[in-house]
């Protein structure tokens, strides 16, 4: 005759049911966290994009407008020697009024823009609001949720004229075709 183990399901219940609740706060805590990450860097990096028009010329970022009538005010030497302060504190208040509303368990609290003439780096630092210990301890409680985009500040139309003006003058001068002959020759190496 077989024995018999006889249990309690009033214990084995009592053990695995913290588990299974346990189990469902995370899997909704991580479902907020994905939310507000995909979000956060969503917004960053169109914010990025939207950036590098500002910075090459003056416009609003919330409608992506060029102002047209005062595209000329900033001068030639702009972008190499220009003071980008105003631009990067509207990409910063854009970035703010963006992250105002949406995210469930972070909150915003540094942005740092920094703009050149040619880069724009944005770096977001948020943290992450868990009130439920042994979940915050699964997603680094210690260190900030940090979102980074960094991309480049594109001007087409003064590329096409630079390379049209180097192209033109590097026509005139002699030796010009033997050493891109040369430089053509390089390059089909190298690849």
């Amino acid at each position: 005759m077989k024995k018999k183990w006889e249990g309690s399901l009033t214990i084995e219940a009592a053990l695995i049911m913290p588990v299974i609740i346990l189990v469902i706060l995370f899997l909704i805590y991580l479902s907020f966290y994905l939310h507000d990450r995909c979000k956060l860097q969503g917004i960053t990096n169109n914010t990025l994009f939207k950036a590098g028009q500002i910075i090459r010329h003056a416009g609003n970022i919330d409608s992506e407008e060029i102002d047209y009538e005062h595209i000329n005010d900033r001068g030639v030497f702009y972008l190499l020697f220009g003071n980008s302060e105003e631009e990067e504190t509207k990409i910063r208040y854009y970035l703010f009024q963006q992250f105002e509303k949406g995210l469930f368990i972070t909150t915003i609290y540094n942005i740092k823009v920094d703009c050149s003439h040619n880069k724009i780096k944005i770096i977001v630092e948020a943290d992450i609001k868990i009130p439920v210990p042994g979940i915050k301890d699964f997603f680094n409680p210690d260190r900030a949720l940090v979102i980074q985009a960094e991309g480049a500040v594109h001007n087409p139309t003064q590329t096409i004229r630079m390379a049209e003006v180097i192209l033109e003058t590097g026509s005139k001068i002699k030796g010009f075709d033997a050493w891109k002959e040369k430089m053509n020759k390089i390059l089909k190496i190298i690849k």
